[in-house]
Parts: structure tokens; C-alpha cells; sequence
């Protein structure tokens, strides 16, 4: 009895010193610190520290020299090998430079490609794509090139810590070391097409690549609004009827100062556009699926004779002769693809219309007659056009599984004028994930700088790959690192106050001077310009003479004036002045319009 108390007690002792020991040994070992303190701000610093810590995996970088190398599968498509030469570009920065091959070879690498990879579940989309880091290797691994691309810069932007600013311009932290820990990380982005149409994806290709944008063309449609431009004019010309009737008339050019429509319930004009389909279908080089699009033109002016009277309260639609219409071309041709805008006047999901499978409905976020709200998400249901559109997606949702929706991120009466619509965008990507839709263009200022478009492109790009993301983490982090550290606060601040004291519904067709005038209550108010301005004072005062912080900080400055000069703050000679300072920004910064149709110069603006 004596000696089982004995051998109890000791094996007691024994088990306490083994976990006196493993708690040294914990405490000794180095934790990762937070990228992000109590306030949500991120720290350059830390992510630094974090990437030099000992962990089982790659070991990238050590003390500023690199023993690996970049070997890629030999392909002769260029979006990879610009994706190849920006990986490189990296570890030029950061360790003078790395050794780049096609094909594979012994020892440590960073492979892009399949190299008889066998995922652990079969991709689904068609940009996904798996990292997968071991002890000496990292492998991005696509069954295309689309997602290898998406590989590259993902992998960058994840693991790396860089960010893309725009096309010439990407932030790489100053590491010494990089290590990477063992990981399968899977990659699939929430919607099968992602387009963000702003300034820069759209005029720099590479730049959209790296946002995982634009490239898989999964979705590539044949524009829109060009019905019309699909008959020939001699033929249109010879036939009246073909055109929409519209008060007592055929309206054979602009009506009401919009464009004309056609007749689409009339049986030869359906015949007439699936001919031109048809043949444009034949004479496509393309080795892309192309959605042949057949809808409205960007116009109010629908046709109101008796057949398509009919059909619009059959179905409770005006837009449901130009639904008739795809239907009965696609099922006479299952072989190709057809898409048609729910958009205006078409923005509701019809009644008593089946839809055929290989028909794609281009639902808008600025339907019902041009109207919207971005004040808040859709599903919050802040105004009656909110409430409204969110019956409108989930009824689409209900009715068909192809949808591709148009989304608007930007004021297109005033490109410069904040619009902030930050708490709306990702509630909504969200409502639209769980609609089922396919494909999503995030359309922001396409043809010109606006507000805010470097962070709500990054912003929309991301969240259209992973709509869960949190929010307040992305954005902070991309104004750290694109105002600085110290600077950033203040941004933060500024963008914050902005959404704070929005009052009333925010479209994209505000103009606060005249159509919405409660802006100039609220966020737009003289009170609150004078102390968004004093916010981007103490930015600039922060950011301690740093040219590049204070250029970007210049841009924000413009969009204030924008607002000063607009509403008429400030007294004759104190506008001559700010218009002064104007027009010399707008030309630092390449703005020559500032609207969508450039109808708004800057000489005309600032008379």
C-alpha cells in the first residue's frame, strides 16, 4: 500500500514537471501577433514580425536571400507570364532576385501549374485555384490559365502581403524573412463571372488580373442596348411597323429625347434578329461561350401596340414582347447562348414567362426607371426603392438560374462627388451570392478618375470573389497602406463621417444642387465639408512630407473642392480661388470629364 502511494505521488511530481516544462517552452516560443488592434487598424509591423516567426513550411526568404526558385508549366498565354514576371518582381525587391524556368527541376520552388497534382475535390468555378505549401515547395495549382493568373496574385496578395494599387503601382512589405506555414488552401470565388468597371481594369488589362477580374470572360456578352443596330437600316427604313408605337405613332428616331425601340412582338422582326444572331455567331473567332444579347435600348420608349399591350398586362411586364422575343429564338437555337436586360421599365420578374435554359437575364441595380438606393444594403430595406429591388432579385432568382447582375458604385451625374456606399456594397454582394446569381459587374467611374475609385475598385474586386470577407479589416488595411500609417486615421475618419450623416436615399443619379437637395442637410452640408476638410488636414499634416502619400491625399482634396465649388460654399472671390486650385488638380491628376457622357468640363464647371 505504501509503495502504490509512493509510485502515485512521484508519478504526480513527474507529470507536473512535464508541464512546467511545456510551459516554458511555450512561453519561450514565439506568438504571432494580431494584424489588427482593438480598432480595427492594421499593422505593417506586425505582419513583418508574424512572417519571420520559425513554422514548419516554406521558407521563402531568410534574412533578406532566397533559395528558391519560380517554375511554371510552359505556356504560351501572356496573362500568365505577366502574372510569372510580377511573383518575380517580389523577390527582386525583397532579395535581389530569383531564378525563373519553365518546366520542373529538383530542389526548392514555387510552381504555377498542374505538375500531377490531384486536388482534393474536382474545382468548381472556372477561375478557382489551390495553393498548396509544403516543407519546400508551394504550388498554385489551376486547370486553366484563368485561374492560375487568379493563383499568382492571390497568393501574393494572401501570403505575400501585397496589395495592388493600380496598374503601376504595388505595395510589398519590407520583410526580411518569409515563412510560410503547411497549408492546402482551396480558392473559389463566390460568382462564376466578376467585373468591376472602373478607370483602371478596364483600360489596363493587367491591372484587372490582378484584382481576379475580367479574365475568365465566363459571361462574355456582346454589349447591350443595340437591338436596333441589329436590322439593317435600309430594311428598318422600308418598315415603320418594325418601330415601337408610341402615342398614336411609329417613333422611328429619338422620342421624348430617347432613342428608338422596336416592335418585338412583330414576328418579322423576330426573324430578322435571329437571322443577324445567327450570323454573327457564324463569322465569331472567339473560343469563348458569347451570350448573344437581344434586349431594349437604353430608352423608355416601348412599344404599346395592341399585340405587345397584351402581352405586357398578361405578364405584368413592358419589357415581356422582348422576353417573348430571346424565348423564341433560343429555343430555335439550343446549340448557342442568348442574354436580355431586366432593366428600366423591365426591372420586375414577369408573370406567366418560363424562361429557356440557355437565356440569361441581365438584371440592373438601377432599375425602375433609373432609380435606387445605396444608403444601405438592399435587404435592410431603408426606402421604398430598396424594399422594392430586393423583391425584384429574389422573384428573378425564383424564376430562372441565369442571372448576371449590373451593379453601380458611383455617382454618374457627378464622378468627383463622395458617394459613399461602403456599408451597401457588401450586404448586397451577399444578397446576390445567396440569389444564386452567376455573374456580377461592379460598374464604378469607367471613363474618368471619381471618388473614392481605388478603394471601392480593390474593394468591389474582393468582395466579389469572397463576399464574407470582413469589411472593416479590408478597407482599413487598404487605407494603412495607401495613405500610410499615420495618416490613415484621419481617412478613415473622414470616410466614416460621410457615411454617418448620409440622410435619405444615395443613387446614382444625385444631384444634391437640384434633385436632391437633403444631401446639403446631411452629408454634403457646409458644416460637414469644412470638417472633411479638416480631417484631410490633419492627414496631410501626418504623413509627414511623404510625396506619395500627400499625392494621393491631393486627390481627396479635389473631390472636396468638387463639393465646395458645387454648392456654392464660400464667397465669390473664395470660389475664384478654390476653382483656381481646381483646375490646376484636375490636371495633375489627367480629369477632363466629370460626368459619365462628359457633357461636364472642367472650363464649364468652374465659369
Amino acid at each position: 500500500m505504501i509503495n502504490r502511494k509512493k509510485t502515485t505521488i512521484i508519478s504526480v511530481i513527474a507529470l507536473f514537471c512535464l508541464l512546467l516544462v511545456a510551459c516554458a517552452r511555450q512561453k519561450d516560443t514565439p506568438r504571432e501577433r494580431p494584424l489588427f488592434d482593438e480598432d480595427g487598424m492594421y499593422s505593417e509591423e506586425n505582419f513583418i514580425y508574424n512572417s519571420a516567426l520559425e513554422k514548419d513550411g516554406a521558407h521563402l526568404i531568410v534574412d533578406g536571400k532566397t533559395e528558391y526558385c519560380i517554375r511554371y508549366e510552359d505556356t504560351t498565354d501572356e496573362s500568365v507570364l505577366t502574372a510569372v514576371n510580377e511573383l518575380k518582381s517580389y523577390f527582386d525587391t525583397l532579395c535581389g532576385g530569383i531564378d525563373v524556368r519553365t518546366g520542373d527541376s529538383e530542389g526548392k520552388a514555387i510552381r504555377i501549374g498542374k505538375y500531377g497534382y490531384t486536388p482534393p475535390a474536382p474545382l468548381k468555378k472556372t477561375g478557382a485555384y489551390i495553393v498548396e505549401i509544403g516543407e519546400n515547395d508551394v504550388l498554385i495549382y489551376a486547370e486553366n490559365v484563368y485561374g492560375l493568373t487568379n493563383g499568382v496574385y492571390g497568393f501574393m496578395e494572401d501570403y505575400l502581403g501585397c496589395v495592388f494599387f493600380d496598374h503601376e503601382t504595388t505595395y510589398i512589405p519590407k520583410v526580411g524573412s518569409m515563412i510560410l506555414a503547411e497549408k492546402t488552401d482551396v480558392q473559389e470565388p463566390a460568382f462564376e463571372s466578376r467585373d468591376v468597371g472602373d478607370n483602371e481594369t478596364w483600360n489596363h488589362a493587367s491591372f484587372a488580373q490582378k484584382m481576379r477580374v475580367r479574365q475568365d470572360e465566363a459571361f462574355l456578352t456582346d454589349s447591350c442596348h443595340h437591338s436596333v443596330g441589329l436590322i439593317p437600316k435600309e430594311i428598318l427604313d422600308a418598315h415603320r411597323e418594325y418601330y415601337a408605337y408610341i402615342n398614336g405613332a411609329r417613333r422611328t428616331g429619338a422620342y421624348w429625347g430617347q432613342a428608338a425601340q422596336l416592335c418585338f412582338s412583330n414576328e418579322e422582326v423576330i426573324d430578322l434578329l435571329e437571322e443577324a444572331i445567327v450570323n454573327k455567331a457564324k463569322s465569331s473567332t472567339s473560343d469563348q461561350t458569347i451570350w448573344w444579347d437581344i434586349s431594349q435600348q437604353d430608352s423608355m420608349n416601348y412599344c404599346h401596340c395592341a399585340k405587345c399591350a397584351a402581352l405586357t398586362e398578361e405578364t405584368n411586364n413592358p419589357a415581356a414582347p422582348i422576353f417573348r422575343c430571346v424565348n423564341i429564338i433560343a429555343k430555335r437555337h439550343p446549340e448557342l447562348k442568348f442574354s436580355t436586360l431586366a432593366y428600366h421599365y423591365g426591372s420586375e420578374p414577369p408573370k406567366n414567362i418560363e424562361f429557356e435554359d440557355n437565356v440569361m437575364i441581365k438584371w440592373c441595380i438601377m432599375s425602375s426607371y433609373g432609380a435606387n438606393d445605396y444608403s444601405a444594403p438592399l435587404s435592410e430595406g431603408k426606402s421604398e426603392i430598396a424594399r422594392k429591388q430586393y423583391k425584384e432579385i429574389v422573384g428573378w432568382s425564383e424564376l430562372t438560374d441565369n442571372i448576371y447582375v449590373w451593379d453601380y458604385i458611383t455617382n454618374y451625374f457627378n464622378y468627383l462627388l463622395p458617394f459613399p456606399c461602403l456599408d451597401a456594397m457588401p450586404g448586397n454582394i451577399r444578397l446576390l451570392r445567396d440569389c444564386g446569381v452567376d455573374g456580377v459587374l461592379s460598374l464604378s467611374a469607367y471613363n474618368s478618375r471619381g471618388f473614392g475609385d481605388r478603394l471601392k475598385a480593390n474593394f468591389a474586386a474582393h468582395l466579389l470573389w469572397n463576399p464574407d470577407l470582413n469589411e472593416t479589416e479590408f478597407i482599413n488595411k487598404f487605407m494603412t497602406l495607401y495613405f500610410g500609417k499615420d495618416a490613415a486615421p484621419f481617412m478613415i475618419r473622414m470616410y466614416r463621417r460621410m457615411q454617418e450623416s448620409l440622410t435619405g436615399k444615395l443613387w446614382v443619379y444625385d444631384e444634391p444642387t437640384l434633385l436632391s437637395k437633403h444631401h446639403q442637410e446631411g452629408y454634403l452640408s457646409s458644416r460637414m465639408t469644412e470638417e472633411y476638410y479638416s480631417l484631410l488636414s490633419e492627414a496631410v499634416e501626418a504623413c509627414g512630407g511623404d510625396e506619395t502619400y500627400l499625392k494621393r491625399l491631393r486627390f481627396e482634396r479635389l473631390c472636396l473642392l468638387y463639393v465646395s465649388i458645387k454648392s456654392e460654399y464660400g464667397t465669390q472671390e473664395e470660389l475664384a480661388l478654390l476653382k483656381d486650385e481646381f483646375k490646376e488638380l484636375c490636371a495633375e491628376f489627367s480629369v477632363t470629364r466629370l460626368n459619365e457622357t462628359g457633357t461636364d468640363t472642367v472650363v464649364d464647371f468652374c465659369k
